[in-house]
């Protein structure tokens, strides 16, 4: 009779210290919810954000709006660019697909490994998977709604779980 007691305890215990686990885990977990930029995404930890008002000659002003986790073995953020003096972006996705793909090969001296058109909620967007210099991986994803252009991006050591953690937070995105 002892011994199911034991079994039993045994089992509350683990059943305990994994739920309490999970939580703890769940709970580094960040959600960022914009009614301002029609977006949100969960970040992997409580972000930081940084936002600036930029006037350049020719294309007018626009805000850009930053969150970033910053971890030594994950980097993940968006960049939201706010047209102020446009109703929707300029030029069409291929532009910013051309400079993306110049920006990542000047700034992380790498190469592509694969690129493609993807969606969220029906919104097109671009998608490069990238091996930088010092053999992290990168993922970033560009997408133009509306007034706004958005640059998700996350590089990462390349291991299942870092991965994984790039995957949801990719995944998560979503604009409303």
């Amino acid at each position: 009779m002892i011994k199911y007691i034991l079994i039993i305890a045994a089992a509350f215990g683990a059943y305990k210290f994994f739920f309490s686990s999970e939580g703890l885990i769940k709970s580094n977990m960040s959600e960022i919810h914009s009614s301002e930029y029609k977006f949100k995404i969960t970040f992997p930890d409580k972000p930081r954000e940084k936002s600036e008002i930029i006037d350049l000659p020719n294309y007018g002003k626009f805000k850009t709006v930053s969150y970033f986790v910053r971890k030594p073995e994950l980097v993940c953020g968006i960049v939201i660019s706010d047209y102020l003096d446009a109703d929707e972006v300029t030029g069409d996705i291929y532009d910013q697909i051309d400079v993306a793909k110049r920006n990542l090969l000047n700034r992380y001296g790498s190469s592509i490994n694969s690129e493609e058109f993807i969606s969220v909620g029906g919104v097109s967007g671009y998608q490069f998977d990238v091996t930088t210099k010092d053999s992290k991986l990168l993922r970033m994803q560009i997408f133009k709604y509306m007034s706004n252009s958005y640059n998700l991006s996350c590089q990462y050591e390349n291991s299942d779980d870092h991965k994984g953690q790039m995957n949801e937070f990719m995944d998560s995105f979503e604009l409303i």
